[in-house]
């Protein structure tokens, strides 16, 4: 998977646009079962599921070169932890969740539940500029106190660059606190 990404990233087309674009199939490939007999026709089915695991590898693969390109090298081991739990957290919660939610709502209405909860985080992921090595005080924080601060939800601007986040707290009028996130303490 990671010298297929590779190969055809590009300028136009960074590890963010792979990213995305998996998560659209991801739910697209979900969102065709809706519309499939499972019984009748399980061979497509089957396919179509074989697609959506190839897409989430894919995506995987973008996710971690993105987090090599971005995140401090001496803070890479505990940032792919907490990855690595949020995946496994997150497919208990779809795969029980959904179990649990089939029962009250029916199987298709579950289905096109998953297929938000996949595209949901596309929201965050399309605010966001493009992060940069050691960049502070914007990108994903600021898009989504930004986003969080125009929906009408109290925020506080935390950030490491006193200056920068100073400076957008001070724009939406709300508090900004000193804040490393690469500190365990």
């Amino acid at each position: 998977g990671a010298p297929f990404i590779d190969i055809l990233r590009t300028p136009r087309w960074p590890l963010r646009a792979w990213i995305a674009s998996c998560q659209v199939v991801m739910g697209l490939l979900i969102l065709a079962t809706v519309f499939v007999d499972w019984r009748s026709d399980f061979a497509l089915v089957a396919t179509l599921l074989v697609l959506h695991a190839v897409a989430a590898a894919a995506q995987d693969v973008a996710i971690d070169a993105y987090a090599v390109q971005v995140v401090p090298p001496e803070r890479l081991g505990s940032i792919n932890a907490w990855m690595q739990a949020g995946m496994l957290a997150g497919r208990s919660l779809f795969g029980g969740g959904a179990l649990l939610i089939e029962a009250w709502v029916g199987p298709r209405a579950t289905l096109l539940l998953l297929v938000a909860g996949i595209w949901l985080p596309l929201a965050v992921l399309l605010v966001a500029g493009e992060a940069e090595p050691g960049a502070r005080a914007g990108g994903l924080g600021e898009a989504t106190v930004r986003r969080l601060h125009d929906a009408g939800a109290k925020v506080v601007v935390a950030d490491l660059a006193d200056d920068k986040g100073k400076e957008l707290a001070a724009e939406l009028g709300v508090p900004y606190v000193r804040t490393d996130v690469t500190d365990d303490a």
